[in-house]
């Protein structure tokens, strides 16, 4: 009987229910921990990870369990034509490593799962963030394109996250599409894909929940099959039918694409103009200690072998108001509370050419400078903003013409070759974000 590890990290919670799911289907499973041996997992035949928190999203879901040695070997595994599955977290550590949708064959990122918007058919946004919903999908791909679409059907089962928008660049895009990597998607109770809001319950391309890699055996798929198995079995059952004889499916082995080749690309110090436009910003940083800021830290320590790297993570705002009176502007959007909490962060202002501290209430004037080496981590589609806006605008009469939001990482010690931060896609996600230097 064909053996499937489970592979989980700290903060997964799902793989009991997972590793029920795939004994049901007629496989045997083993839950495996991240910190394994690389040649304990190579003896599987296939690989399952689950959902959960992974590392508590610090960062980006699923983006530091990326960065683990063990994803060495689910790679590896991938190039053997074993099966791999990722559920929720578990799929978004597979874009996060460039699992998938792997179009060009280099295990780079080539998607983003970002975080989730809700738009009604006239593009207002209803909501952003996590999200739990009973959802409907089917699959729009041919039968059998993946390992894990052998059946014809629509599943019913649940999503539960934060982060699972499907994003892609213009060019990858067509291409999932053009080469059926779409796998499954979102639709109604009848099959019929709409859009928008609730049928595309987060915002995603196209409503794709789950996209394959080129060959089809490896799955991203962000909703839960495992907390429906009178519905979703079929899912598992395929993968148990591939293992059988993958003369059955479909998978695409000769397929190229015409892709443009992916071009290092330095951050620009002119980009931070957009940015530095705005009269009002705001800096601010946790009075606690920031546990984002040191897991991040850990992970860059990792990628970069050890070397001695310090950092340090603020969070941005910039607002642009039609109101003159920048000082009583600030401190109107402070009194919001929709942006700043006294309690727990530590505030900078900069109004102008001037910075300011904020304590019981009052401005003080202070000499902020930014830290040498510093990046700003910038959301493409910075809808997050766009919400905030209308909230402040809505609720606290502050005339608001322009808000940005963004994390500023600072280097206290830098590692010694800096070129690579872009393409280590620590600080952000390339597909859905810019990574700015600013200092």
């Amino acid at each position: 009987m064909k053996k499937i590890a489970v592979l989980t990290f700290p903060g997964m919670n799902c793989e009991v229910e997972t590793a029920r799911a795939i004994k049901k289907s007629g496989l045997k499973s083993e839950i495996i921990l991240w910190n394994s041996k690389a040649k304990l997992l190579q003896k599987f035949d296939g690989c399952v990870l689950p959902g959960g928190f992974s590392f508590e999203d610090r960062g980006r879901s699923g983006m530091v369990a990326s960065k683990e040695e063990i994803l060495q070997t689910v790679k590896q595994m991938a190039d053997q034509e074993k099966p791999i599955l990722g559920i929720c977290n578990g799929a978004q550590v597979l874009i996060e490593s460039g699992l998938a949708p792997d179009l060009r064959g280099e295990k780079k990122i080539e998607a983003s799962l970002g975080m989730n918007k809700r738009v009604n058919e006239k593009g207002k946004i209803l909501g952003t963030g996590y999200f739990h919903k009973w959802v409907y999908i089917k699959s729009t791909a041919s039968i059998r394109r993946s390992a894990f679409n052998f059946f014809d059907f629509i599943f019913h089962l649940p999503i539960a996250h934060g982060e699972g928008r499907f994003q892609f660049s213009t060019e990858i895009g067509k291409a999932i599409l053009k080469n059926q990597q779409n796998i499954f998607s979102y639709c109604d109770n009848k099959g019929e894909i709409k859009e928008n809001f609730p049928i595309n319950p987060n915002g995603s391309y196209k409503n794709i929940a789950g996209i394959s890699n080129k060959l089809g055996n490896v799955l991203a798929l962000m909703p839960h099959p495992e907390r429906n198995l009178q519905s979703c079995q079929p899912i598992f059952l395929s993968m148990r039918k591939y293992l059988s004889n993958k003369k059955l499916f479909s998978l695409n082995k000769k397929l190229i694409l015409n892709l443009p080749l992916n071009k290092k690309k330095s951050a620009q110090k002119n980009d931070y103009l957009k940015i530095k436009k705005f009269p009002i910003q705001f800096f601010i940083t946790l009075k606690i200690t920031d546990n984002s800021e040191k897991t991040i830290e850990k992970t860059l320590q990792k990628v970069y072998k050890n070397q001695n790297i310090k950092i340090k993570r603020r969070l941005f705002w910039g607002f642009e108001s039609i109101e003159k009176d920048l000082k009583k502007t600030a401190l109107k959007i402070i009194k919001s509370g929709e942006v700043f909490n006294e309690n727990k962060e530590n505030l900078i202002i900069k109004l102008k050419d001037k910075y300011f501290t904020f304590n019981q209430g009052k401005l003080i004037e202070n000499d902020f400078c930014l830290e040498k080496n510093s990046f700003l981590a910038l959301e493409k589609e910075n809808f997050i903003a766009k919400e905030k806006s209308e909230k402040i605008s809505k609720n606290f009469s502050i005339n608001l013409k322009e808000i940005s939001h963004a994390i500023i990482w600072s280097f206290l010690k830098k590692p010694q070759d800096l070129s690579t931060l872009e393409e280590a896609a620590i600080l952000s996600n390339p597909i859905a974000g810019k990574l700015i230097k600013i200092s």
